[in-house]
């Protein structure tokens, strides 16, 4: 291949471009006392969190059991999240402002493992072994938890059959014995089972004798973080918008009539980026209150506000810890063909091929074909660098632009074929770079970037 990869990653807008820094404890409070790092570190522990935070460290555990009542304090008055704390794990209950981008957590992604879920019957068997995990049959066995696969799948055709589906469960076929596996992989990320014997690969292909082949799974005590009662009204408008169009372009604000403050408190650190398009009013009062929430800030880590007139998002000068994993990745061939679709995008608007960001919210409005032979373009000049996933044409399109609507880059295409281009998407400015330069080379000044090029 003989080519890294670098990607520059800047403010995307010089009019009413903003960052507002919170840097460290330890350099924003040179008088902070170690009770309220401690604090700080708590806080920012839970917000790390992919789902239930687990204390393999026991100082951390009692740090957030001392200052469990300042955390809800916090989020009593900004986000209105309340916390669910038990004897070795705890949860910051949360609750979006806008419509969620990606399944379950940024840590879970659509991508990646062929063993993981990525079609609608692989998250419907998500949520039936979740049923079944408080199921009698499961409940009934006290603290073991344990359970066979086959046992599993039994019981969900059952109850999934007496349902209204149109197409019920049939663990005879090898697809949805599929569908099932990758459940099960998701929610042993996630830490919500275990398998502890048995080979559910060998359940799942069934060649010569595997038809008796089994496996043995155990419910773990954070099966009950998954599981959390539903307001039906809310439920109901969710599930009218996805069955309309799942990908569709519009604003995606789901504030349920709640103070602009806690709206823009939960887009903020519950997503990529908070976007005017999806919910003006209460992006003008981050605005409005960007130096407050500039200090708000200090109580939960080094975060830090970048805003412009059209979006808003937090960024860590300290970089991604712990567990966590960065929005998007080099590393990762479909999310360098997302990045380097970046660049041309901007070049095509900078170029006049593409209309002109609308002036109320920064949004490029262009078709699938658009944005398809936009990708072929940079196909073309990039393919051998790339996976065997992105070399077949096939599914490239699917892959990448799933990606993007993961990273808040783009919303579509929805099912009359547009794409709305979001103005994250100039933040990127990529190029792979030859691994022959030398080692030693000026520094490349700082610039920021919009769809129109460079601003002075």
């Amino acid at each position: 291949m003989g080519r890294r990869f670098s990607a520059s990653i800047v403010p995307p807008s010089g009019l009413r471009s903003l960052l507002l820094r919170s840097s460290r404890v330890s350099e924003r409070r040179p008088g902070a006392s170690g009770q309220e790092s401690r604090r700080i570190r708590a806080q920012e522990s839970l917000l790390e969190a992919p789902a239930r935070l687990e204390f393999q460290d026991a100082e951390t555990l009692r740090d957030v059991r001392r200052f469990d009542e300042d955390i809800i304090a916090w989020h009593r008055e900004r986000t209105g999240w309340s916390l669910d704390l038990e004897d070795e794990s705890v949860r910051l209950l949360r609750a979006p402002s806008v419509l969620p981008i990606r399944p379950f957590h940024a840590d879970l992604q659509l991508r990646g493992p062929a063993d993981y879920p990525r079609e609608p019957r692989d998250y419907a068997c998500v949520v039936w072994t979740l049923w079944f995990a408080q199921s009698p049959v499961v409940t009934g066995r006290g603290t073991s938890r344990a359970f066979l696969l086959t046992e599993l799948a039994e019981h969900v055709q059952r109850q999934a059959a007496a349902g209204s589906s149109d197409a019920p469960f049939d663990f005879s076929l090898r697809s949805d014995r599929g569908c099932l596996r990758r459940a099960l992989r998701l929610l042993e990320s996630l830490g919500v089972v275990r398998e502890d014997d048995g080979n559910t690969d060998a359940w799942v292909e069934q060649r010569g004798d595997g038809a008796a082949a089994n496996a043995v799974y155990r419910f773990t005590d954070l099966v009950i973080s998954l599981i959390a009662p539903l307001r039906v009204s809310s439920a109901r408008m969710l599930a009218d918008r996805l069955g309309s169009d799942p990908t569709s372009v519009a604003p995606a604000s789901i504030g349920d009539g709640r103070p602009k403050e806690t709206r823009y408190w939960r887009a903020l650190l519950g997503a990529p980026s908070f976007l005017r398009y999806d919910d003006p009013e209460a992006f003008d009062a981050l605005w409005d209150d960007r130096r407050r929430v500039e200090r708000d800030l200090q109580d939960v880590g080094d975060w830090q506000l970048h805003m412009t007139r059209w979006f808003a998002r937090l960024v860590r000068p300290s970089g991604v810890r712990g567990g966590a994993r960065p929005v998007l990745s080099t590393l990762r061939s479909a999310d360098q063909a997302a990045l380097l679709l970046c660049s041309v995008i901007r070049q095509a608007v900078r170029s006049g091929r593409w209309p002109r960001p609308d002036d109320e919210f920064g949004c490029v409005a262009v078709t699938a074909d658009d944005l398809t032979l936009l990708l072929d373009e940079v196909a073309a000049d990039h393919l051998e660098r790339w996976s065997d996933e992105l070399r077949s044409r096939g599914d490239r399109f699917e892959t990448v632009v799933t990606i993007m609507r993961q990273a808040g880059l783009v919303r579509g295409p929805d099912r009359e074929g547009r794409v709305l281009v979001l103005p994250t998407a100039a933040l990127y400015h990529v190029t792979y770079a030859e691994r022959e330069r030398p080692e030693r080379e000026a520094p490349v000044p700082a610039r920021q970037l919009t769809f129109f090029g460079e601003v002075s």
